[in-house]
């Protein structure tokens, strides 16, 4: 007989699919939405601060996706994608036209992709979830091609008012965007806000970044942009992608004056730094010392530094002053030698190999860790 606290299923039963020990065998189908970047019914988020490009970032990755297009070197899976402006619509039809007249130029102008210029509600039972599935695939069988990737722009404005750093509020969303990937079969991404404090991530609960497959941090340094992604669920982690806001010219208002937008011209000066090659065991220690140097002693940038052109410092980033560094490596002595010049000699080497490669950026007295990467260039 079973003990009281088993539950019994009723009579009318469910049926669960099963996959059997004996029966499972990998699951090698291209599953890509963007090769090793975003997999096909995934649930992402984009997240930054304003004015960190984080919906510049979507609007190209979603029309590289339309287009068929590589990004950033990587095969995507054409389809039809939706984008729900629902924060400045009138601002992302203003940069889908300058991406539209200055980057595709005379290609297909009938891509697969097209504006939600509204806001929708993903919190309250029996608001847009239902009527949002029915649209989407009423577009696909109009338009004749399968909905890849749905975008929310911004997840705060699909709350309805709810609350972003309540656990309820922020389930509920996330159980109507997994509806919606369930029944229409796309990816799903959001674009948040990050927090007050940039170093604790996306804005809002931890159960959205706890359901996120993808998720992607970009930040702005003055006026250059990174994308970093935070978290991959099944693949590959840690890509880092830079890139600058073209202005472009889009038209004449009703003044007569030019009106501009921008689209992304990605750079990727850390990716393409990256050595291909292992540091060399005293360069890893270097390496490691000053990991070890800004976390105790780091400080934030001072704002000469901030605004020195080239300068790539991701938010809330530390730094630590170079004499400070040069002490800590003297103290582990990497030249192996008793001789002030020889270890005078080794430090200097190491900043010059450091730098070369990318790893580290100095300005004046002050050094810091270009590359998140703790594999020494494996990534």
């Amino acid at each position: 007989m079973l003990p009281d606290n088993v539950h019994h299923l009723p009579s009318s039963k469910k049926n669960y699919p099963l996959k059997w020990f004996k029966n499972i065998e990998p699951q090698l189908d291209n599953t890509a939405l963007i090769k090793g970047y975003l997999l096909k019914n995934s649930l992402s988020v984009v997240y930054g601060q304003s004015n960190s490009g984080k919906t510049f970032f979507a609007i190209d990755l979603a029309l590289s996706i339309a287009a068929g297009r590589e990004w950033n070197g990587r095969r995507t899976a054409r389809g039809l994608v939706l984008y729900v402006a629902a924060e400045g619509p009138h601002s992302v039809i203003n940069r889908v036209y300058a991406y539209k007249k200055h980057v595709l130029n005379d290609y297909d102008k009938g891509l697969p992709f097209a504006i939600i210029p509204v806001s929708i509600d993903l919190l309250n039972f029996g608001a847009d979830t239902e009527q949002l599935i029915s649209f989407i695939q009423e577009i696909e069988e109009e338009f004749g091609e399968k909905c890849e990737l749905l975008i929310v722009d911004t997840l705060a404005r699909a709350m309805a008012g709810g609350n972003e750093n309540g656990f309820d509020d922020m389930s509920a969303v996330v159980s109507n965007a997994d509806r919606i990937r369930q029944e229409v079969g796309c990816a799903f991404m959001f674009v948040h806000h990050a927090g007050k404090d940039a170093t604790k991530g996306a804005r809002g609960h931890t159960s959205l970044r706890a359901a996120t497959d993808t998720e992607i941090e970009i930040t702005n340094s003055n006026g250059s942009h990174m994308a970093k992604v935070t978290k991959q669920r099944d693949l590959p982690g840690d890509d880092e992608l830079s890139f600058n806001l073209e202005v472009v010219d889009i038209g004449l208002d009703n003044d007569g004056d030019m009106v501009t937008s921008c689209y992304p011209k990605w750079t990727n000066d850390i990716q393409k730094s990256t050595p291909k090659k292992r540091l060399s065991p005293q360069l890893k220690i270097a390496f490691d010392i000053l990991k070890e140097t800004i976390k105790t002693d780091g400080l934030l940038p001072p704002t000469d530094v901030l605004k020195a052109p080239g300068n790539i410092l991701s938010a809330g980033q530390k730094i630590c002053k170079q004499e400070v560094f040069r002490t800590r490596t003297g103290q582990r002595n990497l030249s192996g030698s008793d001789s002030a010049d020889n270890a005078g000699r080794v430090y200097r080497r190491c900043l010059k190999d450091l730098q070369a490669f990318g790893f580290i950026q100095i300005y004046e007295d002050y050094i810091w860790c270009r590359t998140s990467t703790d594999k020494y260039g494996q990534k």
